[in-house]
């Protein structure tokens, strides 16, 4: 029986619109929101975090080909509620943010299994909205990364 191989440690080119999701998506606080002017926040459209526990790390490859936090282990640490974790940006775990957004936009899961729900005529998710992180279609499609430790 043949072993399901991985792919290797190589470069992955990103399509655009996929590449401003895993790097921006709920990185930078909205501009808007701390002027009270963000039009996208009821309901919570909007492309940045407005509160603390929106906010998601960009998950990052180390040149030893590990992630900065992991794809899979929560950090027992982390206060859903304020968004705070001990340990800060340097926590080696995934932070159950609103959303789970770093789950759901880190390399490893971003766009790489289709979405069950329609889209909608603008072309959007019916039930996620523009910010879907699941694929619709294959040309949505895009292969995981994986973390050295997976591979190995």
């Amino acid at each position: 029986m043949p072993s399901e191989s991985k792919p290797l440690l190589t470069a992955q080119t990103e399509k655009p619109n996929h590449y401003s999701y895993l790097k921006e998506f709920r990185v930078e606080q909205c501009p808007l929101f701390l002027q009270h002017k963000c039009t996208q926040h009821r309901p919570f459209t909007c492309f940045h975090w407005h509160f603390m526990n929106q906010r998601r790390r960009r998950p990052v490859r180390k040149r030893d080909g590990s992630f900065n936090y992991s794809a899979d282990n929560y950090c027992t640490k982390y206060d859903e509620t304020t968004g705070l974790c001990p340990e800060g940006d340097e926590c080696p775990f995934l932070h159950r943010t609103a959303g789970d957004t770093e789950r759901r936009y880190h390399l490893r899961y971003y766009k790489t299994c289709m979405c069950v729900h329609d889209t909608d005529a603008r072309g959007f998710c019916a039930k996620n909205g523009p910010h879907c992180a699941f694929a619709h279609g294959n040309h949505d499609l895009r292969p995981p990364v994986y973390d050295i430790k997976e591979i190995q």
